[in-house]
């Protein structure tokens, strides 16, 4: 089938549009955000979390939300860069088989962000895209985030390559993560999480991870996550991936290495999402 793109409501927000080929369909918002809100594969359930207190709900303009889903931040994650409202009206393209959403300037830090979504072939590229339409030059890392529904398990591969006598691999923990949490498992060539709906405190780690890919099962099928790694300077000990996982979610969170964007310039965080039966 060919890619369709057309508008559509979504738990109650209205002003969403629906990209679909008859098997993957998404669905992001245009009245807030931009914000990846649905997730799903022949008619299945919807992988994406969105938050049970922001849920279909309209935020006032100057109230900061979390919605859930999947969102373009940049990093590092600072109180003056990343929570504040993004409630606006965003922009909408479509060109072929893509559509780009695109919020407005943000006051705050004279940056524009946007996720383009292209659908071919049953594979969902996605694009976060921030723009630096301030008056000066500004250094950050895109970071796209993803927050996926509890009931599976995140699987994150990691290379072991020979390395002597020198180390060959780096995590990153946060100080509210406690290294014994049962919902991580580490082996020799991958890391696994289970996220719990047990009301426990949150667990965040971060890491290496050059393969550039993560994989959750769950509701019997499989979401497939690859960002190609790019050789350079990252946020949080040099992290290009973390997971966070808190009550009944979990996300699955890739950056790009921390770049110096010129006025008028943008770059991007580009991952290839593909949902199967598992």
């Amino acid at each position: 089938m060919k890619t369709q793109i057309t508008k559509t409501d979504c738990c109650g927000w209205k002003n969403c549009v629906k990209i679909s080929d008859g098997k993957t369909e998404a669905i992001i918002s245009a009245a807030f955000g931009p914000r990846l809100l649905s997730l799903t594969y022949d008619g299945g359930e919807n992988h994406l979390y969105l938050m049970p207190d922001t849920k279909g709900r309209h935020i006032p303009k100057d109230t900061f939300a979390f919605y859930g889903g999947h969102r373009c931040w940049s990093a590092p994650e600072r109180a003056d860069r990343n929570y504040f409202p993004d409630n606006a009206e965003c922009d909408v393209k479509t060109d072929g088989n893509s559509v780009t959403v695109t919020a407005p300037v943000e006051k705050q830090t004279g940056t524009r962000r946007g996720i383009r979504l292209t659908l071919e072939n049953g594979t969902l590229t996605l694009d976060d895209i921030i723009e630096n339409r301030s008056l000066f030059d500004i250094e950050f890392s895109v970071w796209g985030i993803t927050q996926l529904a509890c009931g599976g398990k995140l699987v994150v591969p990691t290379s072991c390559p020979d390395s002597g006598l020198t180390a060959n691999r780096a995590v990153a923990y946060w100080s509210y993560s406690s290294v014994t949490d049962k919902r991580i498992v580490w082996s020799d060539f991958d890391v696994s999480v289970q996220p719990t709906d047990e009301n426990i405190p949150p667990f965040k780690f971060g890491l290496t991870a050059k393969e550039g890919r993560c994989t959750y099962c769950n509701f019997g099928q499989k979401v497939e996550i690859y960002s190609p790694y790019e050789e350079g300077v990252y946020p949080d000990y040099g992290c290009n991936f973390e997971c966070y996982t808190g009550p009944s979610y979990i996300e699955a969170e890739f950056l790009t290495p921390i770049k110096r964007v010129g006025t008028g310039q943008s770059v991007s965080l580009t991952q290839y999402i593909t949902v199967s039966r598992q």
